[in-house]
């Protein structure tokens, strides 16, 4: 009876819609892992400020598909069991000089350092080019080269494309997310994720290729709900609401089609002012 009296108020608290600007996004996760009577929980938090206010594309969840602010950014997070616990930090950023695109970051996790550094070209508002590198403690650099396309369909609706590939091309990743407004203030995001892999992403006996699915539709700016599904028949349901235009409730359940002992919670909050 809870749930059918909650769930009109969710939607009727919601603010009426417009475009919003953001300067800064904060988030804090809980979750908790089950695998029969094995528990691990997980808490996470990470911020980043935007030297450029972003916009809303109507929901207050939904960017523009190419972000073009300089940022800095951090994060932690501790994953702890009966066996062992890891937690690991991060903190980086991004600077536009013009149309050119400088980044980097540090982690740490486990005393065990990580650094990764980038370059970019803007070559129109609706093009990214970038290179990125990752090198990891005590193991050789990795580069990927990536182009990011944002097709505009009118109004806020565009359809965006992400190809990612590394220097060995042995990693191949296509991405893309359709957004559109769904009519009288209702939305809806669709993504789907591919990646095609060789030589060192193949662990033994593990799949050479990956895909996820994911649709989320927007009641109104405040409220959605999502539905997710990837190749290993892993599903994800999970429901976001702001009850103002700066905090936002999220939270989450996904499990495994074929192993129903697998269940992961997740509960979340968000600050975007």
């Amino acid at each position: 009876m809870k749930t059918k009296t909650l769930f009109p108020l969710l939607l009727a608290s919601a603010v009426t819609a417009h475009a919003e600007e953001y300067q800064s996004i904060t988030d804090f996760d809980y979750s908790r892992t089950e695998i029969g009577s094995f528990k691990a929980d997980q808490y996470t938090l990470g911020s980043t400020y935007y030297f450029t206010p972003r916009m809303t594309m109507g929901p207050l969840k939904e960017f523009e598909y190419i972000n073009r602010s300089g940022n800095v950014f951090g994060g932690y997070s501790y994953f702890d069991t009966d066996f062992d616990n890891v937690d690991s930090a991060i903190v980086g950023g991004e600077y536009f000089a013009g149309n050119l695109l400088v980044g980097g970051a540090y982690q740490n996790t486990e005393d065990q350092d990580a650094y990764y550094a980038s370059v970019g070209y803007l070559a129109s508002p609706d093009l990214l080019f970038r290179v990125d590198a990752e090198k990891f403690e005590d193991q050789d650099t990795d580069y990927f080269a990536s182009a990011q396309y944002n097709h505009r369909l009118g109004g806020s609706d565009y359809l965006g494309f992400t190809l990612r590939v590394d220097d060995d091309l042995d990693y191949r990743e296509l991405s893309s997310k359709y957004f559109a407004e769904f009519g009288r203030g209702s939305y809806i995001a669709l993504s789907l994720n591919y990646a095609s892999l060789d030589g060192d992403y193949v662990s033994v006996g593990g799949d050479d290729n990956t895909w996820s699915t994911k649709a989320d539709y927007y009641f109104n700016k405040a409220t959605s709900v999502g539905l997710g599904y990837d190749k290993d028949d892993n599903y994800l349901v999970d429901f976001s609401h702001f009850f103002q235009e700066n905090i936002a409730l999220e939270l989450a359940y996904s499990s495994n089609a074929d192993n129903s002992d697998l269940k992961t919670y997740t509960l979340g909050l968000r600050a975007q002012f």
